[in-house]
């Protein structure tokens, strides 16, 4: 699963994979964690996510980010998928305005879907502030890509 089990009832959905599952299954959670960008784009994403994507978006982002939500590892820990090995790269590698907007459509508190009629807003305003940040539109990031690999015990 790729940034799709924290909106899941995790504690169910490895109760049911550990149904669906092979005895020597295993369970991977993909992911990623950004380390740096140069110029500094995701503080564009956020400030002009604050003022426009949905309050209770909003909300629900940061009870997802705050501590009362529980780790991945948790839950995977309390299930049938207890033994977990964690494997990753970390590369660095440029992007440009369009794949940080198209990012920014697919998280969901600034999907299409949540923004409605404020989408067309939402994208120019954060391409001014993209390019304000790089008049070419090229950004550099640093980024770890990993796999949660969860066996069963």
């Amino acid at each position: 699963m790729g940034r799709s089990f924290h909106w899941m009832d995790r504690a169910a959905t490895l109760a049911m994979l550990d149904k669906l599952t092979e005895p020597e299954g295993t369970v991977v959670l993909f992911g990623d964690r950004h380390i740096s960008a140069s110029p500094a784009w995701r503080e564009a994403v956020d400030s002009v996510s604050e003022h426009l994507s949905p309050e209770e978006m909003r909300s629900e982002r940061q009870f997802r980010r705050g501590p009362d939500f529980g780790k991945h590892e948790e839950f995977l820990l309390r299930s049938a998928f207890r033994n977990l090995e964690r494997i990753g790269i970390v590369v660095e590698r440029t992007i440009d305005a369009d794949e940080i907007v198209g990012r920014a459509f697919s998280m969901s508190v600034t999907s299409p879907q949540a923004l409605g009629g404020r989408t067309m807003q939402f994208e120019q305003t954060l391409r001014n502030e993209l390019a304000a940040l790089s008049p070419d539109g090229k950004f550099t990031e640093i980024v770890e890509s990993n796999a949660l690999i969860a066996f069963r015990d």
